[in-house]
């Protein structure tokens, strides 16, 4: 029955030593026909970059606990700048600080707080699993972790949520482009200060934003949900609180380290026709907060075509899902046990630099590696270096 699943036996010599990453078709079935009809921005763009990809980072269940690896170091520095703005913002915190210096010192010293808690050796990641990973600083490793960081680094309790650890194989590379941390630590205080400040030149009131929103609506037949990472209701009352009281004009932003090329204003469509189908309201801005320039980049067009652009690329995915998810079904009562990643039906693959950087997949693809754009798989002299 496996013989009509089997990769071309013939392959470069440099392939030859990539083991094929088999599927488990009958928990993979399992854990799709469970989850499939729920859609999110990071699905959508990935697969709009590499169907395959999309497939192996959100459904697939694989044999082996390392065959999908992170290692995080790239993502570090901005998962902790949103941390610690969702906190100013939600918190409250800001009216416990009324001047800039005293809130650009708060920032700064829970960011370096938060750099020692969430870094992890990339090794480590493979002792429990993923769902263990994501919960751990719910359990009592975790949380004796968290009371030895306020401890040592003077952690506050409101950062205790919302946090997981980052797997990087030296944690030198979370601050790459600065010789020290002591560099690092001056650069991240002249950011929080220069954006702080940015906000003020706007008369932004803080009383009237949120962040980290969560939300979970009905597109078509499917629910979508995401996180929005700030948004401000410029036309509504203080405080502003919960997404009911959205009014027209409000303004959408999303967060990044910087800009580069994985940044997508599709993620702003996403998220604005989302919340236009929910509430009905309709933004006056969307755009991107660049925490590198400490400034904004806005993204123009925004009307109601946004919307069902995004609906129709929606209900492309969904449609593609659906017959793979049929196959898969079909494969499982014909009592396939297993299938080679590469050989699964209805998947194109598009390996390049960009698609494959982040991929869980990039290290053991073998479409990644015969195009030279796998992710680097760390060496042993790297990991061991790394936790030192």
């Amino acid at each position: 029955m496996t013989e009509e699943f089997h990769l071309t036996p013939t392959v470069p010599a440099v392939l030859q030593d990539i083991q094929p990453l088999l599927l488990d078709v009958h928990k993979t079935v399992d854990d799709m026909d469970r989850h499939w009809g729920t859609v999110s921005y990071s699905k959508l763009n990935a697969y709009t970059h590499c169907q395959l990809g999309w497939f192996g980072g959100n459904f697939g269940t694989f044999l082996g606990s390392t065959d999908s690896s992170q290692e995080e170091s790239a993502a570090v520095g901005g998962t902790i700048v949103q941390r610690i703005w969702t906190s100013l913002v939600n918190d409250r915190v800001y009216r416990e600080l009324p001047s800039l210096d005293q809130r650009v010192y708060w920032m700064t010293k829970q960011h370096m707080a938060l750099w020692y808690t969430i870094i992890f050796p990339y090794e480590s990641q493979f002792e429990m699993t993923k769902k263990e990973n994501r919960a751990f600083f719910k359990s009592a490793r975790g949380i004796a972790r968290l009371g030895q960081m306020t401890q040592d680094h003077g952690l506050d309790v409101r950062l205790y949520t919302g946090i997981q650890p980052k797997f990087v194989v030296n944690s030198d590379h979370t601050h790459r482009k600065h010789k020290t941390l002591e560099a690092y630590e001056d650069s991240i205080r002249e950011q929080y200060g220069k954006m702080l400040t940015r906000f003020a030149s706007l008369d932004v009131d803080f009383d009237k934003m949120i962040s980290e929103v969560f939300f979970r609506t009905k597109f078509l037949s499917h629910i979508a949900n995401g996180s929005i990472d700030f948004i401000y209701n410029s036309n509504g009352t203080a405080p502003f609180t919960r997404l009911s009281e959205l009014k027209d004009g409000y303004v959408l932003l999303d967060g990044k380290l910087q800009i580069g090329p994985t940044v997508s204003t599709t993620q702003l469509d996403f998220y604005l026709a989302a919340l236009f189908t929910q509430y009905r309201v309709m933004p006056g801005a969307v755009g991107f907060i660049d925490w590198s320039e400490s400034d904004f980049l806005w993204h123009g067009g925004v009307s109601l075509d946004t919307v069902n652009q995004i609906q129709r690329s929606i209900g492309a995915m969904q449609s593609n899902a659906y017959i793979l998810l049929q196959s898969l079904k079909d494969l499982d009562r014909r009592g396939v046990k297993t299938i080679s990643f590469e050989d699964i039906p209805h998947l194109t693959v598009h390996p390049s630099r960009l698609n494959c950087r982040f991929c869980p997949m990039g290290t053991t693809c073998r479409a990644a590696h015969e195009a030279g754009t796998n992710r680097h798989l760390p060496k042993k002299e790297e990991l061991q270096e790394g936790m030192k």
